[in-house]
């Protein structure tokens, strides 16, 4: 039987790490590629839709395009995290959280959009609240300018379907399970969620508005250190994923089913 107590800090890691897993270099490389994966994918979608008769030039952008787009990234990037992070691992899929689940995984991702919902929702009305500032995230300003039913459609798919499962491959199955191979699970936990509140920034100028760091990517930080507890509590992605899509399915019910405003 192999021995996964290989020292204090992997003991207390949410999967069964190696202790050559995750290396630093590798892991930064590994990063990069993910990015430059998911751009080529985007590209070549692109390069397709212009071969079809897209104009895909156009500026600005349909919302169509946009979201094909931005769905193709995320898909490139899904696919790399799921062709290599075993190898980065040095672990299969399955023992990364990937794998069949039952009502215990589904009661904890159940649990745990209850709980991303109030920790999101919370935050965000007491930093609006201290800062007298409002700004919406950039998913919620894109909702508002769907017209059509396919865009809904689209839009639907995209938030509640591909971005879930691909956040949760890079932030948790890939991100916070490097981070814990360093660091005590709080630890990995709190990194892991900034750099996902950070990853929803849209510009550089998002970046060095205070306000809007503590309106919006504060919150979703908040959001981000929820679905690593629930990764680490269920060691299972597709907890996660329930929880994620959940969470954003909420205000698309909310918008599409009862035209509340978000």
């Amino acid at each position: 039987m192999e021995n996964n107590s290989t020292s204090p800090l992997l003991r207390r890691s949410p999967t069964p790490l190696s202790p050559r897993g995750f290396e630093l270099g590798w892991s930064l490389a590994f990063a990069v590629g993910a990015v430059g994966s998911g751009f080529c994918f985007s590209i070549g979608v692109a390069i397709l839709g212009m071969l079809v008769g897209l104009d895909v030039r156009r500026q600005p952008m349909s919302l169509t395009v946009l979201m094909t787009l931005n769905s193709a990234f995320l898909v490139g990037v899904g696919i790399f995290v799921v062709a290599f992070v075993p190898l980065l691992a040095r672990r299969t899929l399955r023992e990364l959280g990937i794998r069949t689940f039952g009502w215990r995984e589904v009661g904890i991702g159940l649990f745990g959009a209850l709980a991303m919902t109030i920790v999101v929702d919370g935050l965000a009305a007491l930093m609006a609240s201290l800062t007298h500032y409002h700004a919406t995230e950039a998913a919620i300003e894109l909702l508002k300018e769907v017209r059509t039913p396919s865009e809904a459609t689209l839009f639907i798919l995209m938030a509640a379907g591909v971005a879930p499962l691909v956040e949760e491959l890079a932030f948790r199955v890939f991100l916070f399970s490097a981070f814990a191979r360093y660091a005590p699970v709080s630890i990995a936990a709190l990194l892991s969620g900034v750099l996902f509140g950070l990853a929803h920034l849209q510009s550089l100028a998002q970046l060095r508005s205070p306000d809007y760091l503590l309106t919006v990517s504060l919150p979703l930080a908040g959001g981000g250190i929820v679905l690593a507890c629930v990764y680490a509590w269920s060691r299972c992605y597709w907890s996660n994923v329930i929880t994620h899509a959940l969470f954003n399915a909420f205000p698309l019910v909310l918008y599409f089913g009862f035209h509340v405003k978000t």
